[in-house]
């Protein structure tokens, strides 16, 4: 039987010692729903240690000081596949370390390769291992050998954590269904509290995205549709985030003209504060994991469009009662959609008052419950 969200009675928090491991805590979505686990565990009196690749001082979002926080230092170029060897035993090594001297009750592992690595550290310590794979690997591949090698390693996981049941799907084909546990992103308990404070200077109203400028993404389609719109010529659109695409999507604005209606002001610490600020929230991606992003936007009661893409943005919109659904990479149907709730003040307003209802699904007190049934129930195995 799959575990999935049903009616279930939420319990105390088990009194455990429970270990993360995760490449980093730089900016990403994985990143953001960690730390809002392991500052919810602490809080609860659970002894939380995390422990990453690189180092501490890449940290991007704020811990609990009594989270325990470890980092091995990992980090390293591999110029060829003999070198890439070399390298991913000496994380083996320094991580299986780690693990030990931790000595947790559980280790709960994020993503796809720190998975594999994590399983091979532990292997034969006698520790249950939780597995999250935090995409859908149908969508993204590690590549042949890693791919082979994940394939391999789940089998010895206690438990693979998957967000949708699309991926759960993919899961069913690699590990016994008992051993999957479909737990989805929680909203930020920060969004729904905060007050909004002016970091984005613009007497427009705005249009608001964020994620990582890479293709996935799909920002490239997202200046497109705008730039399509009517909406261009009253609201100014502001894309948060950092990464390689930021000169091409400069490029974009260029040819499309639309520079001056555009702010994309890098990473934000106080995105929440930021979304208050704004009226709509678009998430053009191409595919998603998760959408973290998404979540958070309705949290603060901003109105949404979103792709109908692969995975997660149907199954918290519904079938657009919370915000606009559009076919997958249609541009000029975003455009439209954009142009639909910006000449709507009247149904941004019924959609940011639908938004809200996210807490039932995914309020952070529910989603962790879910988290504590799946660490008792390794446990108890």
């Amino acid at each position: 039987m799959i575990n999935t969200i049903g009616s279930i009675e939420l319990k105390s928090p088990i009194k455990r010692r429970i270990c993360f491991v995760i490449s980093s805590l730089s900016a990403g979505g994985s990143e953001r729903v960690l730390s809002h686990m392991a500052n919810y565990w602490v809080a609860k009196d659970i002894e939380v240690i995390i422990i990453t690749l690189s180092h501490i001082e890449e940290d991007f979002y704020v811990l609990d000081p009594r989270v325990r926080r470890v980092s091995i230092h990992a980090i390293r170029k591999s110029g060829s596949i003999w070198r890439g060897i070399l390298n991913n035993l000496m994380r083996l090594r320094l991580l299986r370390n780690a693990i030990k001297e931790a000595a947790p009750d559980v280790v709960i592992s994020f993503l796809a390769s720190t998975n594999v690595l994590t399983i091979g550290a532990t292997r034969a310590l006698g520790v249950p291992i939780v597995v999250c794979e935090r995409n859908n690997p149908v969508h993204f591949e590690l590549g042949r050998v890693w791919n082979r090698l994940r394939i391999a390693a789940y089998s010895h996981a206690q438990a693979v954590v998957v967000q949708t049941d699309a991926v759960r799907k993919w899961a069913e084909q690699v590990v016994p269904a008992h051993s999957i546990w479909i737990i989805p992103n929680p909203v930020s308990p920060i969004a729904a509290c905060s007050s909004p404070s002016s970091q984005l200077a613009t007497p427009k109203k705005l249009i608001l995205a964020m994620g990582r400028l890479v293709p996935v993404k799909g920002f490239d389609l997202l200046l497109r549709a705008f730039a399509r719109s009517q909406a261009r010529q009253h609201w100014t659109l502001a894309i948060l985030g950092e990464g390689p695409e930021r000169e091409w999507l400069d490029e974009i604005a260029r040819e499309e003209g639309i520079q001056s209606s555009l702010l994309m002001p890098g990473l934000l610490r106080e995105i929440d504060q930021v979304l208050k600020e704004a009226e709509i929230f678009v998430l053009s991606s191409r595919s998603e994991g998760f959408p973290n992003a998404l979540l958070e936007a309705m949290a603060c009661g901003v109105s949404v469009i979103s792709f109908d893409c692969p995975n997660g943005p149907r199954e918290i919109l519904g079938h657009g009662e919370r915000g606009i659904l559009v076919e997958n990479g249609d541009v000029a149907a975003l455009s439209r959609a954009i142009d639909r709730l910006a000449l709507n003040p009247e149904e941004r307003e019924v959609f940011s008052c639908r938004a809200r209802e996210v807490f039932d699904d995914y309020g952070i007190e529910r989603i962790m419950g879910l988290w504590d049934e799946t660490v008792t129930a390794v446990l108890r195995r």
